[in-house]
């Protein structure tokens, strides 16, 4: 465990907290949905390869 300062416009969450994060209304843009969307396709492709 560890204390930060985390800038205002920052959020910390657990990794099993993403896919409901990801769903909720207004919290990201379509711009930011598409981005995490194409890097978790790339990222799922590298790891399918080994």
């Amino acid at each position: 465990m560890s204390s930060q300062v985390v800038p205002n416009d920052c959020c910390v969450f657990g990794l099993t907290e993403i896919p409901k994060l990801l769903k909720e209304p207004r919290l990201f843009s379509v711009k930011t949905l598409l981005e995490v969307g194409k890097v978790a396709t790339e990222r799922a492709y590298e790891l399918s390869q080994y």
